[in-house]
């Protein structure tokens, strides 16, 4: 027997999928939405990114925006990891949600009026 045919993959002789249809629409639609606020995130710094500067020091603004967008990747850069660790103790699941969680908390603090 393949190992395709072995891990539940159809091979034309009545094999079940290892996920039914619906679990996987589930998983894409959740990864696409991963995607799309990690597109939003993005977007939302590099818009931003001038204003913060320019209210951090008005007048040598410019010479600290890389500052900024490199603490910025950084810090992605070192979470991205540890999640991941956090995501094997204590469930997929649960992780994506609290991180997802925190996301919508802090745009919304973000978002709302000085």
């Amino acid at each position: 027997m393949s190992e395709i045919a072995a891990a539940g993959v159809r091979s034309g002789k009545g094999t079940e999928p290892p996920m039914p249809r619906k679990h996987v629409v589930i998983a894409v639609t959740g990864c696409f939405a991963t995607l799309l606020l990690g597109l939003l995130d993005q977007n939302v710094v590099s818009a931003v990114s001038w204003t913060m500067v320019k209210d951090l020091d008005p007048v040598h603004g410019v010479v600290h925006l890389p500052w900024l967008l490199t603490a910025y990747t950084l810090a992605d850069c070192i979470v991205l990891p540890l999640y991941g660790k956090l995501a094997d103790v204590y469930g997929a699941k649960r992780i994506y949600l609290l991180s997802l969680g925190i996301f919508l908390a802090g745009s919304a603090l973000c978002a709302r009026e000085r």
